[in-house]
C-alpha cells in the first residue's frame, strides 16, 4: 500500500511544481519568446537540456512525447530525431543501471 501512497505523493508534487512554475512565469511576465530566440542561437545547449529532461523522465513524470515533438520542432526533424534517440538511449541506460542496483535489495 505504501507504493500507491508514494505514487500519489509524487503525482501531487509534480502538479504543484508545474503550477508553481507556471504561476512564477505569469507573475514575472516571462514568455516563450526568449526561448524561441535561445534555441537557434545555442542548439548544443538546447540538445543538452532535451537529453537531460529525457533522462529525468526515468525518475519524474515528464511528458516525453511532447518533449520529443518540441525537440523536432525546435531543432528540425533530422537533428531533433538524433537528439531524441540519444536522450532515449541515455534514459534507458540510466533506468537499467538504477534497476540493476536495486536488484540485489529485497
Amino acid at each position: 500500500m505504501s507504493n500507491g501512497l508514494s505514487f500519489w505523493k509524487a503525482t501531487v508534487l509534480a502538479v504543484v511544481v508545474v503550477v508553481g512554475v507556471w504561476a512564477a512565469a505569469s507573475a514575472f511576465g516571462w514568455t516563450e519568446e526568449p526561448v524561441k530566440d535561445w534555441i537557434p542561437a545555442a542548439p548544443l545547449g538546447a540538445a543538452t537540456v532535451i537529453i537531460g529532461l529525457l533522462v529525468a523522465d526515468v525518475l519524474f513524470p515528464l511528458p516525453a512525447t511532447i518533449l520529443m515533438a518540441a525537440s523536432g520542432a525546435a531543432l528540425g526533424p533530422i537533428i531533433g530525431t538524433i537528439v531524441n534517440g540519444f536522450g532515449l538511449l541515455a534514459a534507458t541506460e540510466v533506468g537499467r543501471l538504477l534497476g540493476s542496483r536495486e536488484e540485489g535489495r529485497e
